[in-house]
């Protein structure tokens, strides 16, 4: 296997995983090339999509190291305050940044961002993109892997990533096993208004994430950059079927209801 081969990657999914270690091992001295089967990432616009992460200070850190934070400030929210409460005689426990002497317990922020943010950097280090790129083989040889794709073209490493993330084809194609289990819930996820974000008796919500176990699954709202909180709620099959049956002011009710005691009330 020649040098250059023997320090060559493929990179097989362009999602945060996959770029993430695109970027990284580019700026390891690998000459990494991605294949993606969809389109270039966009950086979103508009409105916020309903899938963000609460990104901790550690991997805060190591998005910068790659080059892909900071991002773009208008669309991601630090959090300093969380309360964590359960369905019962337990009241809560709250994790304060000034009490551990921290600017913030994170930032949450729009997959989305972090992903064409990675993009970007990925670009500016050197890594190499086929976008809309389906594999169609895979020749496994003892020094170096052979991918190639449906346009018939063949691309060559040294060194393979599988990132095309759980339902991965091409983990089942090297016949690398996965375990996996069904909690028999759905996650219904939509973001949320605030009544009276002026309690003084309540904590700050633009500031702050709330999670609480209840009996039919965890509940959490993590401050958005919009003022708003992402909602992210699993329930059993019958009761989130349900719930989405209801209007804005049912599911108000509902919602309410699952975060009394600790939380302000949500609002249409």
């Amino acid at each position: 296997m020649s040098a250059n081969v023997s320090r060559s990657v493929l990179v097989v999914g362009a999602g945060v995983a996959g770029l993430g270690a695109a970027c990284g091992l580019q700026r390891q001295g690998y000459q990494v090339t991605v294949v993606e089967r969809n389109a270039t990432p966009e950086e979103p616009a508009g409105e916020l999509q309903a899938r963000v992460s609460a990104f901790s200070p550690a991997s805060i850190h190591f998005l910068a190291s790659l080059g892909a934070w900071p991002v773009d400030s208008d669309r991601i929210r630090p959090y300093n305050n969380m309360w964590v409460w359960t369905d019962g005689d337990f009241d809560h426990v709250h994790f304060s940044a000034a009490e551990m002497g921290k600017p913030e317990l994170g930032t949450i922020a729009e997959n989305g961002l972090i992903q064409h943010a990675l993009y970007v950097a990925a670009l500016k280090a050197g890594v190499q993109f086929e976008f809309e790129a389906e594999w169609s083989d895979l020749d496994n040889q003892a020094n170096t892997v052979a991918l190639s794709l449906q346009d018939g073209r063949r691309l060559e490493a040294g060194w393979l990533v599988v990132a095309e993330g759980a339902q991965s084809k091409l983990r089942e194609h090297l016949g690398i096993a996965s375990r996996g289990w069904r909690y028999e819930q759905q996650a219904l996820v939509c973001s949320i208004q605030w009544g009276d974000k002026t309690d003084a008796n309540k904590p700050d919500i633009d500031s702050t994430a709330w999670q609480r176990f209840l009996k039919t699954g965890p509940l959490a709202l993590l401050p958005l950059a919009t003022g708003e909180s992402s909602l992210v709620w699993s329930l059993e099959h019958e009761v989130c079927d349900r719930f989405k049956q209801l209007d804005d002011s049912g599911f108000v009710c509902e919602l309410n209801s699952a975060i009394a005691g600790v939380t302000p009330n949500a609002a249409v």
